[in-house]
């Protein structure tokens, strides 16, 4: 029977801002081969894995990471069908696809099903970690894009009352001449 972890057993300690990674793969000697491979790059860290769609969707409530890898052949729930789960319930949370198959359409099937992006196996390790790196920054991008908009739409909020506030100010000046 495979089992969720949970915890990142690797002897390396992670960064305490190193972005959090969950990988799902029914295979473990590649699960613990990609843990090493990303845990070699200090901005990263694997805190969880999981063997099943079930276990994954356990791990991922439990640790909420940034990124969760998933191998698109998984047994019982596909990788597909984990990665429609995971967005419905976390919408923002990226999600890696990893695949052997090289067809479009699994590649269109994963991004359709709310996939970040999509990676054929074998990769290289250079591409995968570039990958990771890339999807990270971006998400950054957009909490830092959603903060200026947010900012952007209080300063036009304060700024509109203003506005109607010396605007009827005004207004009761120019009545009373």
């Amino acid at each position: 029977m495979k089992r969720a972890t949970s915890t990142n057993k690797s002897p390396k300690a992670a960064a305490p801002s190193a972005k959090r990674i969950v990988i799902v793969d029914d295979h473990p000697l590649f699960r613990h081969g990609l843990t090493d491979l990303i845990s070699s790059n200090n901005d990263f860290a694997v805190c969880g894995e999981a063997g099943t769609a079930p276990e994954a969707l356990t791990v991922v409530r439990k640790l909420k990471p940034d990124l969760v890898i998933v191998d698109l052949g998984l047994k019982g729930p596909s990788g597909i069908e984990l990665t429609k789960s995971l967005r419905a319930e976390f919408p923002k949370l990226l999600v890696l696809i990893l695949s052997m198959h090289d067809e479009p359409t699994y590649a269109v099937r994963s991004l359709r099903a709310g996939a970040t992006d999509f990676l054929l196996k074998p990769f290289d390790q250079i591409e995968v970690l570039l990958r990771i790196g890339n999807l990270l920054e971006m998400r950054r991008l957009h909490i830092q894009l959603d903060n200026q908009r947010a900012a952007f739409e209080d300063a036009v909020r304060t700024r509109t009352a203003e506005l109607r506030e010396a605007q009827s100010a005004l207004e009761r000046t120019i009545s009373f001449d």
